[in-house]
């Protein structure tokens, strides 16, 4: 684990990169256009080939061999074979890091204001000890804010947010509070908003601390794993910001591929093993495990229909 701090290095972005070099290219795009001010930061990307030659290919072309790209940035570019999981890969990528500060940053997602990292830098010093998110958006559609922070979820949020219940009461007031629809955030202009969590899409923290929390917790494979971060982080009474100021536009989904065959498996082994990590009571514990059971066994029917369809 590299515990050592580069003092040319002041922010590390790590890159998860699965299935999404289609997006990548806007990415680094977006990073290039980034105003540093003399700030060093690295890249560091860490590329799942899952025996794809032709990914692999378009990575090393939009990486590798992208002169400006190393002239900007100190880029460390590792291929793994085989796909390990989101949290996996982040917590590689911060063990390689030189920087003080992380910044864990989705290949699907877009920096349009300049100093924006810089900006970053500037809370993450400002707000010491804390975790910093961002104020979210669709790529799509730009008006639409995505659910990029959130509050600590209750047996209620489970039931209604984590199942297909949701399908058939949307806007239910127990996702509303979970997800901050019910509080008129625009009203903050530049103040940053204490929360529970933040997205893994756009997630920043001082390094010592990110070691200090244990990182990810890898035996998330894909999803809730930036939301157990948080929660163990505020369980130690530590902070998570969302700072309106940073604004970011994402895709989401970007690596997706099959999804209803690989990405609904994980969802359905992600949120049991956070219910059985995060729910103390016992009787509710049980509860959402005999609801998820019966959930997971409509999903998997639903996925099977879609795919044969």
């Amino acid at each position: 684990m590299n515990e050592e701090v580069n003092t040319n290095i002041e922010l590390s972005i790590i890159v998860v990169l699965y299935n999404s070099s289609k997006f990548l290219d806007g990415l680094i795009d977006s990073l290039l256009r980034q105003k540093l001010s003399n700030k060093k930061v690295e890249i560091v990307f860490i590329g799942y080939e899952d025996g794809n030659k032709k990914e692999l290919l378009k990575i090393d072309k939009l990486i590798s061999k992208n002169d400006l790209l190393h002239k900007t940035f100190e880029i460390n570019l590792v291929r793994k074979k085989t796909n390990r999981g989101f949290g996996w890969g982040c917590n590689l990528g911060a063990k390689l890091a030189k920087g003080e500060y992380l910044l864990f940053l989705n290949p699907d997602v877009i920096l349009k204001d300049p100093l924006l990292l810089q900006k970053t830098l500037k809370f993450l010093k400002m707000k010491k000890g804390a975790i910093i998110g961002a104020l979210t958006y669709s790529l799509e559609d730009n008006k639409k804010r995505l659910l990029s922070f959130r509050r600590r979820p209750n047996f209620y949020t489970f039931l209604f947010e984590f199942t297909n219940l949701k399908k058939l009461w949307p806007n239910n007031p127990y996702s509303r509070h979970f997800n901050f629809l019910d509080a008129n955030v625009y009203d903050l202009e530049k103040e940053c908003l204490e929360v529970d969590s933040v997205s893994g899409s756009f997630l920043s923290i001082a390094k010592k601390d990110f070691y200090s929390i244990g990182m990810f917790d890898t035996n998330f494979f894909l999803y809730l794993e930036d939301l157990d971060l948080c929660l163990r982080w505020r369980n130690n009474k530590k902070l998570v910001y969302m700072c309106p100021e940073l604004k970011i536009y994402h895709y989401g989904g970007g690596s997706s591929r099959m999804k209803e065959r690989i990405n609904v498996e994980a969802w359905i082994d992600s949120r049991l093993l956070f219910v059985n990590k995060h729910v103390h009571n016992i009787l509710e514990r049980l509860l959402l495990r005999l609801i998820f059971f019966f959930d997971s066994w409509f999903i998997r029917i639903r996925s099977s229909y879609k795919n044969v369809g």
